[in-house]
């Protein structure tokens, strides 16, 4: 006969390692299906399809809007660019680029580096505010009307 004590502890160490073991197959299970997860990268491919949802019911006759939230963090930064038919070029002491073509949008982020993954070239150019420029970079906290403005999309600071 077994004493209280020694099978409440015995227990208490088979409960332990079950749960030891669930968590190491959830954190594997994880990693499988999960390996690149990287919150900046996940938080600028989240603003690009809203951009682009945006742009699309521009397209469709509606208006758009866009914001890029300010997230109060000063080692994490995302930007808006715009870069027309370059590839790259530089903005003060940043660099941007992307794989280039016609009328190329992409929202980056800043770690250590300029990152600038999630991109596409649209239909039709931007234009700022009126500023047709081939170059044009926005940093967090902006908010845009987006209107289709003849033969180009009209974005328009609020």
């Amino acid at each position: 006969m077994r004493k209280r004590g020694e099978m409440v502890s015995s227990s208490a160490v088979e409960i332990i390692i079950a749960v030891a073991a669930v968590s190491v197959l959830i954190f594997l299970l994880f990693r499988l299906f999960a390996p690149d997860y990287y919150l900046p990268n996940e938080v600028a491919e989240s603003y690009f399809e809203r951009l682009e949802s945006e742009v699309d019911s521009v397209r469709d006759g509606e208006s758009g809007e866009f914001v890029l939230f300010d997230n109060g963090e000063d080692d994490l930064n995302f930007y808006l660019v715009y870069f027309g038919g370059v590839a790259q070029f530089n903005y003060g002491k940043k660099h941007f680029s992307s794989k280039g073509g016609r009328n190329i949008a992409c929202v980056c982020y800043e770690d250590e580096n300029i990152v600038c993954k999630h991109c596409s070239g649209f239909d039709l150019a931007f234009s700022f505010d009126k500023n047709k420029s081939d170059v044009q970079v926005f940093e967090e906290g902006v908010s845009f009307e987006i209107s289709r403005e003849g033969d180009y999309y009209e974005f328009s600071k609020r």
